[in-house]
């Protein structure tokens, strides 16, 4: 698994929590 993959995963990870909060919409 390289890094670049675990920081993309982390980043949809945040981005899912933020954009749930907003709205939620999956």
């Amino acid at each position: 698994m390289s890094i670049v993959t675990f920081q993309s995963i982390i980043l949809q990870l945040m981005y899912s929590r933020q954009v749930v909060k907003v709205k939620p919409t999956k």
